[in-house]
């Protein structure tokens, strides 16, 4: 049944309303590595070194496998736009029974990584030794990332992002000490190095969890989600639905990550001023990918309401709003990258070669904000809507078939249109995100037109 269409306003005030919360919650989980990366830089620069070996071998796989839990904000969006309390209270055991087996094979994955992918690398020794030490508490932090994936994005498409948003700023301040007292000692703790960040986000992630399960076993208003004594069986169909919805999903988001830690291997060859300069100006422009994120994510879990109350009309008028604000917000960001271009470096480095090889990137970077953030918005709709494997297709052919070809015959020297390789591998980049942008934007105006809902008769019950 069909609500009255909210106003431009009105629907702008909502997604921005939950937007923020997102926003904060996602600088706050980036905040984990950032500190990581800090304290454990101040222990050596081998423990660096190796923290940022060991947590790039970790992130790869957990990509997938976090994709998949973000199809949970559809199916829950829709179901607490239904207002079906019992089928939420179901849905919600079930993806705890998903993220178990789920988990065993993140810690499998990681654990591969240690074992077989590490020891291949050709890194000194002594790096080597700390990622291995890292990665070893690490594999039963990818055990637990499921299920504190499924409890946040659970929070979030009920209404409570606020909640989630206050999980993600206290883990992060409460690794902050847990990182110092690991790497450096303190107590009967040994001083473990950068081997220490490790076991101290396996701490904080567990504190997260079993804090949230508590939190909502105790709270009221969240009696929707309480777990009871005696636990039911997980619903085999139903946790089939979010795997099938959630595979492409994950391996989309794997496809257009492993693009972008693909291309810092190309960029290696053209020296360590191309490799620092093209990790500064990266460094920036991921910080200014999370704004249009949490709009993505605030329109998917908006427009997963609508579809669940059976209001296509009003999820597409979510998603044009959403559309409208994101590029708005795209020409504001490309503007202030494009104006801030040769300060922004002398943040991050004190080498005045760097600073002016990265500002240039950060001229390209420009105009990928404008492309990306299209990309992101409209991915965002897809999600609400259910297309996640229109997704896959897109970071495939976009990311690998078009930019990846782009980026090792601009790394190469053979495709060459201003003089400097690194510009060029960034110009590549612009290439695979335009081309993401237009086919992004072109699945969605051709889903808004169909009066079906591609998600109907399938969402869980």
């Amino acid at each position: 049944m069909a609500t009255p269409r909210a106003p431009f306003t009105q629907e702008l005030t909502r997604l921005l309303q939950l937007a923020a919360p997102l926003l904060v919650g996602q600088l706050a989980v980036l905040g984990l590595g950032i500190t990581d990366i800090v304290l454990s830089g101040r222990a050596g620069t081998d423990d660096l070194a190796g923290v940022m070996l060991g947590a790039t071998l970790f992130d790869l796989p957990m990509m997938f496998i976090m994709g998949v839990f973000i199809a949970n904000s559809t199916l829950a969006g829709r179901l607490h736009g239904r207002g079906d309390r019992a089928a939420l209270n179901a849905h919600f055991l079930n993806t705890l029974w998903l993220a178990l087996p789920i988990g065993l094979v993140a810690a499998l994955a990681v654990t591969l990584m240690r074992l077989v992918v590490l020891p291949q690398l050709d890194t000194p020794a002594s790096v080597k030794l700390i990622a291995s030490g890292y990665l070893l508490p690490m594999t039963a932090t990818a055990f637990l990332l499921p299920t504190l994936m499924a409890v946040r994005t659970t929070l979030e498409a009920t209404g409570h992002p606020r909640l989630a948003m206050m999980f993600n700023l206290a883990a992060f301040a409460v690794n902050i000490p847990l990182d110092y007292a690991f790497i450096n000692g303190w107590g009967w703790l040994p001083a473990m190095g950068g081997v220490g960040c490790g076991w101290a986000t396996l701490v904080v992630v567990s504190g997260v969890i079993g804090t949230q399960l508590f939190y909502i076993h105790k709270t009221p208003h969240l009696h929707f989600l309480h777990l009871h004594r005696r636990l039911r069986r997980p619903e085999w169909p139903a946790v089939r639905e979010l795997l099938a919805l959630g595979t492409p999903m994950g391996g989309a988001i794997l496809a257009e990550a492993g693009f972008f830690h693909v291309i810092p291997l190309m960029v290696a060859s053209l020296g360590t001023l191309a490799l620092a300069a093209h990790a500064v100006a990266m460094s920036f422009d991921m910080i200014m990918f999370m704004i249009p994120l949490a709009l993505a994510q605030a329109i998917t879990i908006r427009s997963a309401n609508a579809l669940g109350k059976d209001d296509t009309r009003g999820a597409r008028h979510i998603a044009v709003t959403g559309l409208k604000v994101g590029l708005a917000l795209a020409l504001c960001q490309s503007l202030g990258v494009f104006l801030l271009r040769d300060q922004v470096p002398g943040m991050y480095t004190p080498d005045s070669t760097v600073a002016s090889v990265a500002a240039s990137l950060l001229l390209v970077a420009a105009g990928i904000r404008i492309f990306d953030g299209l990309h992101i918005v409209g991915t965002g709709i897809l999600r609400g809507y259910g297309d996640t494997r229109s997704t896959l297709v897109i970071s495939c052919v976009a990311f690998w078939l078009a930019g990846a070809p782009l980026a090792w015959l601009a790394a190469s020297g053979r495709l060459d249109l201003t003089g400097s390789g690194i510009q060029n591998i960034w110009l590549a980049i612009l290439g695979a995100v335009i081309f993401a942008s237009a086919m992004t934007l072109w699945r969605v105006r051709t889903l808004m037109a169909s009066p079906r809902d591609p998600l109907a008769n399938k969402a869980p019950n």
